[in-house]
């Protein structure tokens, strides 16, 4: 860390020797590993709280504002964060990514490198970095991690079981189907279903659900799945029970119990019939059916007499 540079001094960002560091977006593996890089930035650039920010759901400022002021103002210079600039936020004056954690999956991690390609005039630049006498056209990745070379999963399509109702997926994962093929397949349905409901049936289900949307039921299984939140919880447990622990070291069986917890999570809400009910009754109401079996038959083909006179 004590390496790093606070001045733009290097030739893809500019050609002349800038005394201001590039917008940069650090990514950490958990929160305490972000307020160990906050604390050595702050030491080593010496530059007051404001130069650089923590970005997480536990933040002590508010999050929001915190990257409202990274997208628009002057500082940040540098926002540390695990998952909340991860994916679908852009902050477009972003020159550097950082990576301080690996990450297994590969649509993960495409989505984290999107964070930087979003290209940008000189003026919108210039507001954020005020050295800028160019467009941004590029950006840089830091990997000191090595997580362009660690192994990673395909995402793979999510539907799995195509031919099993929506009804006898719900009751599946109500009796303890925990496969990923299930899961992933439920998934797939309610976030399809929450596109086609109306306001009506959707306030139904939030009723049942405690105001958790359809949407959002299916992000969440989809998210109890995710291979680096399952390493990550692992490492925590293991942490909170005084066992020292590293990825290479975790064993099978608490990698499996981590898992097991977070799916739990998110298929609790199915164990209730009444959200399992409501949420067939809306796709019955909004699925088009159609008559395999009594199919219409041509009686004639051809012109009307009219036509033909």
């Amino acid at each position: 860390m004590t390496a790093t540079p606070d001045k733009r001094t290097f030739g893809f960002f500019n050609e002349n020797i800038v005394k201001e560091t590039p917008e940069t977006l650090i990514f950490a593996k958990t929160d305490s590993h972000a307020d160990d890089i906050i604390h050595c930035l702050r030491e080593v650039y010496a530059q007051g709280n404001a130069f650089c920010k923590k970005v997480t759901y536990k933040a002590e400022d508010d999050p929001d504002s915190t990257l409202a002021s990274f997208r628009n103002d002057h500082y940040p210079r540098i926002a540390v964060t695990v998952d909340m600039i991860a994916t679908g936020t852009d902050v477009k004056p972003l020159e550097i990514l950082l990576f301080m954690r690996d990450v297994r999956s590969r649509g993960y991690y495409e989505q984290m490198k999107g964070r930087g390609v979003r290209s940008l005039d000189c003026d919108g630049l210039k507001r954020v970095s005020n050295s800028a006498d160019s467009a941004k056209t590029r950006f840089v990745l830091i990997d000191a991690v090595g997580v362009e070379r660690s192994l990673k999963t395909d995402s793979r399509p999510l539907e799995r079981k195509p031919g099993i109702p929506l009804k006898d997926l719900l009751q599946g994962v109500a009796i303890g189907h925990r496969d990923d093929d299930t899961l992933l397949s439920l998934a797939n349905r309610l976030v399809r279903l929450a596109k086609q409901l109306d306001d009506k049936a959707r306030a139904r289900v939030e009723t049942v659900s405690g105001g958790v949307t359809v949407a959002d039921l299916g992000k969440g299984l989809i998210a109890a799945l995710n291979p680096d939140r399952i390493i990550e919880d692992a490492l925590a447990t293991a942490e909170a029970r005084g066992i020292t622990r590293s990825e290479d070291t975790l064993t099978a069986g608490e990698i499996a119990a981590a898992r097991a917890a977070r799916v739990a999570a998110a298929c609790a809400p199915f164990d209730r019939p009444e959200l399992r009910e409501v949420i067939e009754s809306a796709r019955r109401e909004h699925e088009q059916l159609i008559d395999h079996i009594n199919l219409d038959q041509v009686t004639f083909a051809g012109y009307g007499e009219q036509a033909e006179a």
